[in-house]
């Protein structure tokens, strides 16, 4: 599934895809390092995924996920790319970082050893960011390393190259955040002028400052409506967690994810219920006037 200028998944329209179908789509340094082949069926049957994107060039790659009681990764291991998850349901322990229930964001850069369980089972939104100079993130793969490594960085000694530009967002309750008011968090952004400021909320769960592209929750209220269509210099990745939103003549629910490529034209966003969004950019996040409709 490549990147186009506007694109959309409704994922409660989609089947589940089990670990072990999905195995072979996986980027090689990935997939050749899972653990014992022989535990392979035991461990991904376990495992269930929809692909939101994937892009074989960067091998940058968004799922929602679906882990079952008892799953375990096979092996300690650490990544060569930026991984990201927001956890949706349920709970799992993560060796080197700590216990994750809904609401718990990490944003965790390459080179930190860990490994995961859960005795219960959970459901998260799961990105590997892939090849990105601006996050200093490679390509998605898997290390194995020896469980006593956890919570270590086996590819930068230097702390301020472990942690990334953004910090290594190990564990974040995003249910103690508070919700910035959109006239306060504008004030640190690009133009937003065309935004309903006034019925809008943020959070931020993660941001790179020098390039500004950040990972954010999204709160709209009841009547939101932006003013008019316009352009987004970033593109944007938002699934919508709750509530629903229109985009033009079209209305997305709960479970849709949507790609907007930056500098495409798109019409103006309202929510008739409200919403709540998780959203990737990959820079500012800002809408300007274009004179030139969708």
């Amino acid at each position: 599934m490549t990147m186009n200028d506007f694109y959309f998944i409704d994922t409660k329209a989609i089947e589940w895809e089990n670990g072990l179908d999905s195995i072979a789509k996986m980027a090689p340094e990935f997939r050749n390092n899972l653990g014992p082949p022989d535990k392979l069926e035991g461990t991904f049957s376990k495992y269930n995924m929809k692909l939101l994107h994937s892009d074989p060039l960067t091998t940058k790659r968004g799922e929602l996920i679906h882990v079952t009681s008892g799953y375990a990764d096979l092996t300690p291991s650490y990544h060569d790319s930026v991984e990201e998850c927001l956890i949706l349901e349920g709970e799992c322990y993560i060796h080197g970082e700590g216990t994750f229930r809904k609401g718990d964001y990490f944003w965790r850069p390459p080179g930190w050893v860990h490994w995961v369980e859960s005795k219960n089972g959970f459901d998260a939104i799961l990105f590997h960011e892939g090849t990105s100079e601006k996050e200093k993130s490679g390509p998605s793969s898997r290390r194995v390393r020896p469980n006593e490594e956890c919570g270590t960085n086996q590819l930068h000694n230097e702390h301020n190259k472990a942690i990334g530009p953004r910090g290594w967002i190990k564990r974040l309750t995003t249910t103690l955040l508070q919700w910035q008011p959109g006239a306060i968090f504008a004030r640190s952004e690009g133009s937003l002028g065309h935004y309903d400021l006034n019925n809008v909320f943020f959070k931020v769960l993660s941001k790179n400052y020098v390039a500004g592209s950040q990972t954010l929750l999204v709160k709209l209220e009841k009547g939101y409506q932006q003013s008019q269509s316009g352009v987004h210099s970033a593109s944007q990745e938002i699934f919508i967690l709750s509530g629903s939103v229109k985009i033009g003549n079209k209305v997305f629910k709960e479970g849709c994810y949507v790609y907007k490529k930056g500098g495409s034209v798109h019409p103006a966003m309202f929510s008739e219920e409200g919403a709540e969004l998780l959203m990737k950019t990959d820079g500012l996040l800002d809408f300007e006037h274009s004179q030139y409709e969708r």
